[in-house]
């Protein structure tokens, strides 16, 4: 919750995963914890709530423009 009371608005509006390299900004840090993680040969968990950009994190790293 915001001082006013309002819950901030999710920046991620669409319900299905950003397949677009163009429009997924904002990641890297979280890209390269992820690669570091799995190249490593650790196991990884993406947690969050609803429409946060989980399933977008993950089909990004599929992209050949993200690695």
């Amino acid at each position: 919750m915001t001082q006013s009371g309002l819950r901030p608005r999710n920046p991620y509006h669409n319900t299905r995963a950003v397949r677009d390299a163009r429009m997924f900004f904002g990641r890297s840090e979280a890209l390269m914890r992820l690669y570091g993680a799995i190249t490593n040969s650790q196991s990884v968990s993406l947690l969050g709530p609803r429409s946060i950009g989980k399933s977008s994190l993950i089909e990004c790293m599929r992209l050949p423009e993200i690695q």
